[in-house]
């Protein structure tokens, strides 16, 4: 039965009414469905949490210029986006103002002592590309500080992880009470010229500065927390007695120690280091064991190698190869440290083996382990990049490369340790960056050691390349294409057969309408 005109405009009107009762509910109760993976678009618990306790009002303002290409449009609508979650998660604490500066030299002006400046921006109009000078940043206020993001997408031009930038930055602006990390120096340790990296997010929540071992038994005082990362040289015995000290007191400690000696820049012979802490470590709990572990889910390292001959003359080039000494490590155990990683690179790692002594009360939790395929040489190693690797390399499965520690390390009082056996992991700086969950690793072993986790989700949050581990090699070259091809055709063939189906559809609702018309007509006639 065909619906009448009437029919048709009742429904309408219940249709718009429905749609005004929802936009005035949603009005009142402010939430959004966050369909994406990482949910980008849902502020973490802990962001709420901050977002709810506020000292005091924040204002963010946006200074986007009108004229951007239409990707960083996007952009810029994804951050505004993400700041009306915070406006609600803060009954309304955070307030924000998008402003266009176009021709307005005050308002320019304006950004740019916010240190928000303009950009040379790409940007395609009438068939080719110009460059434009644009506004794209921010700046947080809250009271008479100011913490500025001076763009909102990287150097590749990819967006910035929206969350940890404003959550970061409120949380330092909303802080005035900081704990102080102590990186011991006096080794041989990497110091903070070669953490440049790690100190950015480190500094959002502590203080850092260097520290020695000194005569004076107040020095570690105003420190909660001690790293020691790679140190060269060894311990002295009344240095080793004041670290236990430092722990009894309550003090938390970290420890990358490198405890085989191997190095890409000089070409020596690879043998084990000895600075003392190994022993002291077997006391706590664990070995760090002077091998070389090895995984053949590593790094690849450019070489010169022979490619061809011309003539007698052999002809050398580029070719990458497997380097099993730096892992690229995927295998993380699950706790608060590890939160959110996805690859983490360790350079000439040990593996880490844990003893029982039911004598202490202390947890010992692996961190990081290597894949199922590693292995382990014994020093001296010499530095040959093409060495064949072959599966009997491998004979051993997934190796500890790191653990948290947390109970009664020495005495009677509870402590934290955290012990990596890479003392070159984190370093990072401008000239030779490390990647982003190498610093993640070490900040949040540092978030965990001082308490303070708040951080810890949101710094992780971003999803990085996640390859799928059966398709990765060239033996799997041919199950790749049929699954690229597979990926292409699927959803072509979806919209395709869906068309077909309200085709169908369509001609028998044609043909039920027509045989209701004729079946009408014929009881007409006879009446």
């Amino acid at each position: 039965m065909r619906l009448t005109q009437n029919t048709v405009l009742v429904r309408i009107l219940l249709f718009v009414a429905v749609l005004v009762m929802l936009n005035l509910l949603v009005n009142r109760n402010y939430f959004r469905l966050d369909f994406t993976a990482d949910k980008r678009y849902t502020l973490t618990k802990n962001t709420k949490e901050i977002a709810k306790n506020l000292s005091q009002p924040v204002t963010v303002t946006a200074y986007v210029s009108g004229n951007l290409p239409p990707q960083l449009k996007r952009v810029a609508n994804d951050f505004k986006d993400l700041l009306v979650e915070y406006q609600s998660a803060s009954n309304k604490n955070v307030v924000y103002e998008f402003i266009d500066p176009k021709d307005d030299d005050e308002i320019k002006q304006q950004a740019i002592q916010s240190q928000v400046f303009p950009q040379s921006i790409r940007s395609r109009e009438k068939d080719k590309f110009e460059e434009q000078e644009s506004f794209f940043g921010a700046v947080i206020k809250m009271g008479t500080r100011q913490a500025p993001i001076p763009a909102l997408v990287d150097q590749r031009g990819e967006p910035l992880n929206f969350e940890y930038i404003l959550t970061s930055n409120i949380l330092r602006l909303d802080t005035t009470q900081k704990n102080t990390i102590g990186i011991l120096t006096g080794h041989g340790e990497t110091g903070l010229s070669r953490l440049q990296q790690a100190l950015q997010p480190l500094l959002i929540q502590h203080n850092v500065d260097t520290v020695r071992f000194s005569s004076d038994p107040n020095a570690f005082n105003k420190y909660r927390t001690l790293v020691s990362l790679g140190a060269k040289t060894a311990f002295s015995q009344d240095e080793l007695d004041k670290l236990d000290a430092f722990l009894e007191s309550g003090g938390r400690l970290f420890i990358g120690l490198d405890a085989v000696d191997g190095t890409l820049s000089e070409r020596r012979a690879w043998d084990s280091g000895k600075t003392g802490l190994e022993e002291w470590l077997n006391d706590k709990g664990i070995m760090v064991e002077q091998t070389f572990l090895i995984d053949q889910q590593s790094i690849d390292i450019t070489i010169q190698t022979v490619i061809g001959y011309y003539g007698q003359q052999p002809l050398y080039g580029p070719a990458n190869v497997p380097f099993c000494f730096i892992p690229r490590v995927r295998n993380f155990y699950e706790h608060p440290i590890t939160e959110g990683l996805e690859e983490v690179y360790f350079q000439f790692p040990s593996p880490i083996s844990i003893l029982a002594n039911p004598e202490k009360e202390i947890n010992i939790s692996p961190l990081v382990g290597s894949s199922m395929r590693s292995g382990t040489l014994s020093p001296p190693q010499t530095f040959n990049p093409e060495r064949e690797w072959t599966q009997g390399d491998f004979p051993l499965g997934s190796q500890t490369i790191g653990v948290a520690m947390e109970g009664k390390l020495v005495g009677e009082t509870e402590s934290r340790m955290v012990v990596f056996s890479d003392g070159d992991f984190a370093q990072g700086d401008r000239q030779q960056p490390t990647i982003p969950d190498n610093v993640n690793l070490f900040v949040n072993s540092i978030d965990w050691l001082e308490d303070n986790t708040a951080l810890v989700e949101v710094r992780t949050k971003e999803i990085e390349s996640r390859p799928i581990e059966k398709f990765i090699g060239e033996e799997e070259a041919t199950s790749r294409n049929i699954f690229k091809w597979i990926n292409f055709l699927l959803p072509i063939l979806i919209v395709i057969g869906f068309g077909l189906f309200r085709r169908q559809r369509s001609r028998n609702q044609r043909k039920q309408w027509e045989v209701q018309d004729y079946t009408i007509n014929e009881s007409q006639k006879k009446s």
